[in-house]
């Protein structure tokens, strides 16, 4: 029965409404990694880590099996779900078997209803399991509680995998060599031999990858760290406490959710009792191997394993995420059982009275934290009109900056932005996209670059293999000269000029805003094909001029004819590319002085974005500002456009180098 209440209360906690759960970088990382191994076939590296080498391909591997499904993102969280229920069912079947029934209900109770081991079972990567930690831990417990020294093989072989997962799990180096050299005789050695051996087969193709790039991976390593630097508010110590309270996933103290405040008492809470939990696991295993108490070996085990990782991390050059405390599972809440379970075995009420308090506590503590944190996700709601109250909506924007504002270490997690938005963005995006016809599709997500930013990540993911998106900077549009093509904007970018002076709106996807409305929207606008003149007619202020490389300048939008030193002047330029330009041409608006000098240009100046083969409207916003050094007077705002060496591109439609677009008259502060 106990093994039953763990397992379906980890199922459910795991498994509830998967869509809700977040997608981000690392996860479509791993899922569109496993999805080119079902293309192209076997790799020997997987995700890139913060020292800027690559992991080991097993997290790649593992994830294949969602990859093989009509919604990967989703299968993932439920695939990465059942193998956290496994774990904690078998951490339950461990403890009964080494520490008795009491404790090992109580560690996986604990185990089951953790908010950040909930939190973390749900996303798509594959950090470091905690099922292969399971296997590992009780393979030490048979071989040195039981002296089955044949344990040793599924030690072994379950620490390489580990390791194949994620190269980060040498944290548990330490603690498994001073599992074996405090109790030798009972490892042996012809069973480690066969352990060894297995897993140094199981790692053979990443060491031969290791060798075939040997500088490579040493110069990555010379850098150093790549992680984030800014310093945590708690300690190492206090963010190992925050993870076993299940404290931090939401805000502790909220300006928008007051009604998260008592939670957040609760927590403070949480975290002084789990200290003290923890001081007695780690009391009662010291005295266990003082005395010699029956089974004393695996009281000391779990504290090595819990101990002596974050020792290791601290250690290693990258920042310390709280993702990786996921290390700790399970030995964390088993050393928190060890003295619960004292209490609720004892004969006398009271002392179990002060036991069942104290596991009640938290578990209701940390079942209303997974509960509210369901709650707020469940503004990510596309029905129109909405399902959930403005309240929810308008917490859900701001919950996320005050729970990254609480945790200090630049991360982010708890509510964000989940599969259900991503994935009904893509199917409006695809949909829209075939019944156009069009072959374009823009995503202005303000990064453009899939392979280092997340939402460029993750839209890359979704739209493949039906459509190849193009991604643009929030200062950019760019239009294919006579074809339809289909942009998509994200709910925070704000394009230079409205898509909807270009085009139709055909879907939008909302997301939580903390606006009046509680509401705000990514769009999806299909734009028709236009020939030059078309695109001519919607230029905001009309002005032609023709360039050296088959450049044509369109028109302009510059709103500001009187200035102030300390202005920022933006200036948006519209451009036409034919096929025969020059790659990467650099637009450069400047003030040219009643002498025709260049006074002041935008510095430093930037090239527009490379572009396919073929005729392109591209219109480029570039801001600079009035500094000291100009004297104040009569100006020309002009517009001139180089080569990618900076060469200045003369024009062939008339003398002269530039397009003079307003006068602008420049006053002192």
């Amino acid at each position: 029965m106990p093994l039953l209440v763990v397992t379906v209360l980890a199922a459910v906690l795991r498994l509830w409404q998967p869509d809700l759960a977040p997608l981000r970088y690392d996860d479509v990382d791993v899922l569109s990694r496993s999805r080119d191994v079902l293309v192209s076939g076997p790799t020997a590296t997987g995700p890139l880590t913060s020292w800027g080498i690559p992991d080991p391909p097993a997290s790649v591997y593992l994830m294949v099996p969602a990859a093989l499904t009509a919604s990967p993102a989703t299968a993932a969280v439920l695939w990465a779900g059942l193998l956290n229920v496994l774990a904690t069912a078998l951490t339950y079947l461990m403890v009964r078997r080494h520490l008795g029934a009491t404790t090992a209900f109580v560690a996986a109770l604990l185990f089951a209803v953790n908010p950040w081991a909930v939190y973390f079972s749900r996303r798509s990567w594959a950090e470091i399991v905690p099922l292969f930690t399971v296997l590992a831990l009780w393979s030490a417990y048979e071989a040195v509680g039981r002296e089955r020294a044949r344990w040793a093989v599924p030690f072994f072989v379950a620490l390489a995998a580990q390791v194949q997962v994620r190269i980060l799990a040498f944290v548990y180096g330490p603690a498994a060599l001073l599992t074996l050299l405090f109790w030798p005789r009972r490892w042996g050695v012809r069973w480690p031999l066969v352990g060894i051996g297995l897993g140094v087969l199981l790692s053979v193709p990443y060491l031969l990858w290791i060798e075939r790039n040997r500088a490579v991976i040493l110069g990555a390593l010379a850098e150093g760290n790549r992680g984030i630097a800014e310093a945590p508010h708690a300690s190492g110590v206090g963010l190992i406490l925050w993870v076993a309270a299940g404290y931090g996933l939401l805000p502790g103290k909220s300006g928008i959710a007051s009604w998260l405040d008592p939670l957040g008492q609760a927590g403070r809470l949480s975290i002084g009792l789990v200290a003290l939990l923890l001081l007695g696991g780690l009391v009662m295993a010291l005295l266990a191997a003082a005395r010699r108490w029956p089974f004393w070996e695996s009281r000391v085990l779990a504290v090595l394993w819990l101990v002596l990782p974050p020792a290791a991390l601290a250690l290693q050059s990258s920042s310390v995420y709280l993702h990786y405390l996921v290390a700790l599972f399970p030995a964390l809440f088993i050393v928190m059982a060890l003295p619960l379970g004292w209490l609720l075995a004892h004969g006398r009420r009271p002392v179990k009275a002060v036991g069942v308090l104290a596991l009640g506590f938290l578990i209701v503590f940390q079942l209303l934290t997974t509960g509210l944190l369901y709650r707020v996700m469940q503004a990510y709601d596309v029905d129109d009109p909405p399902l959930a109250p403005l309240s929810l909506r308008q917490a859900a924007a701001g919950i996320p900056r005050e729970a990254a504002e609480l945790l200090g270490t630049g991360e982010r997690y708890g509510v964000e932005l989940p599969i259900r938005f991503w994935q009904a963005l893509a199917a409006s995006t695809i949909a829209e996209t075939q019944h156009a016809n069009a072959r374009d599709v823009f995503v202005l997500s303000g990064e453009v670059d899939p392979l280092t930013a997340e939402r460029p990540a993750v839209l890359d993911y979704l739209l493949r293999p039906a459509v190849e998106p193009s991604f643009l900077a929030a200062d950019t549009l760019a239009f294919p000269m006579l074809r339809p093509a289909v942009y998509v904007e994200l709910p925070d970018v704000d394009p230079i000029e409205s898509l909807e002076r270009f085009g139709e709106r055909r879907a939008r996807v909302p997301v939580p805003s903390g606006n009046r409305d509680g509401r705000s929207y990514a769009r999806v606008t299909f734009v028709p094909g236009r020939g030059p003149q078309g695109w001519e007619r919607l230029a905001p202020s009309r002005l032609t001029a023709e360039f050296d490389g088959g450049i044509h300048f369109m028109g302009y939008r510059a709103d500001q004819r009187s200035l102030r030193v300390g202005d920022d002047v933006p200036v948006t330029t519209i451009w036409w590319l034919s096929g025969q330009s020059p790659v990467g041409p650099i637009v450069s608006p400047r003030l040219v002085d009643g002498a025709g000098i260049v006074s002041r240009s935008v510095s430093p100046e930037r090239p527009l974005p490379t572009m396919p083969p073929g005729d392109w409207i591209v219109i480029r916003r570039d801001l600079f500002s009035i500094d000291g050094r100009l004297a104040p007077g009569q100006y020309s705002l002009e517009a001139a456009i180089l080569d990618p060496a900076g060469r200045v591109l003369r024009r062939i439609d008339q003398p002269g180098e530039s397009v003079p677009l307003t006068p602008v008259r420049v006053s002192g502060r």
